[in-house]
């Protein structure tokens, strides 16, 4: 695999992230986001059949819709949502002791690379710190 190439997508690329889409916002999933985002998390994962020693994780399980449903009740998974209201990507983190733990950042596929994970983690850790809780090291 050649990292950068134009002509192929790549997981790890060697150019920055450009803004592709405008988002419409990024805010805390509600119970009605839980069933799309096994879907996303699929096609997170599908980037890594690019590299052969990471393969193994595109047909890792993903969390189910009942495992997302707990932590959007907890108020620990956030949601990526595009102006034409289609869900693009999550954060769902769970709070263990005085931290928040993330146990996935995902974007589907066509969405990586435009900055909404990044969006996503700042917006977690802002309200993290609002609630006061600490950064995991």
């Amino acid at each position: 695999m050649q990292i950068g190439r134009r002509d192929t997508p790549t997981l790890f690329s060697a150019e920055p992230w450009k803004p592709r889409r405008q988002l419409h916002d990024h805010h805390l999933a509600q119970v009605a986001d839980a069933d799309a985002l096994p879907d996303i998390e699929q096609s997170e994962g599908d980037a890594y059949r690019e590299v052969a020693e990471l393969a193994w994780i595109a047909d890792d399980e993903n969390q189910t819709v009942e495992r997302h449903r707990e932590l959007i009740a907890k108020g620990t998974c956030w949601v990526a949502v595009e102006q034409d209201g289609r869900t693009v990507a999550f954060l769902s983190a769970e709070i263990q002791d005085d931290t928040l733990h993330i146990w996935e950042l995902a974007a589907r596929l066509d969405r990586q690379r435009s900055g909404i994970g990044r969006a996503l983690l700042e917006k977690a850790i802002t309200d993290a710190r609002s609630a006061a809780l600490s950064r995991s090291p």
